[in-house]
């Protein structure tokens, strides 16, 4: 359970940061307009919803393992697009939209994991897990915004690469846990 939270503690966070300073970010480090930066949101809202809509069919396919990944390195591509393009806003977007799609299977993949491993508990496993996650939410948003108060706007960008990567990296880890506890 715990591993299982802690992916949606840097998953929250993920959404945190990208949702709170990507305008900040395109207005201070960019020199884009505030408006035409806002709208970077809606391509994230636009991509998420992209993303949800195919899911079950794309589980279905690719398995929730899969799936998760395809999803993951979708969003990564998008950090990395976005890195690259950044003066470009039509780049930007394109990023924003990727990354929105990519956020969009971790939460319902995870609680998939965490309810068919914690049946009888469920409401419990689920109430600690969104608990964490909304730590990581917290924690991550603290994180940036004392980062853009010091002026360090390129920490942005790695920010959220760093959150990617460590849910890719503890995934294996806590299907292997998962595995560990259905087996007892």
């Amino acid at each position: 359970l715990l591993m299982f939270a802690v992916v949606l503690f840097f998953q929250s966070g993920f959404e945190g940061v990208s949702g709170s300073f990507t305008v900040s970010y395109l207005d201070k480090s960019c020199q884009i307009d505030n408006a035409t930066a806002t709208l970077s949101m809606t391509w994230f809202t636009i991509g998420m919803l992209a993303g949800r809509l195919p899911l079950g069919f794309i589980t279905k396919h690719l398995k929730d393992l899969g799936t998760l990944y395809l999803y993951l390195f979708t969003a990564l591509a998008g950090v990395v697009i976005f890195y690259i393009g950044e003066q470009d806003i039509n780049w930007v977007y394109l990023a924003m939209t990727l990354i929105g799609f990519g956020v969009g299977a971790t939460f319902p993949v995870v609680l998939n994991y965490i309810g068919s491993t914690f049946r009888t508990q469920s409401g419990t496993a689920f109430s600690i897990a969104l608990f964490i996650a909304l730590c990581g939410q917290s924690i991550m948003n603290r994180l940036t915004g004392w980062a853009f108060d010091c002026g360090k706007y390129n920490w942005f960008l790695f920010i959220l690469a760093i959150a990617l990567v460590a849910i890719m990296l503890l995934v294996p880890l806590a299907v292997a846990a998962t595995k560990k506890v259905k087996g007892k």
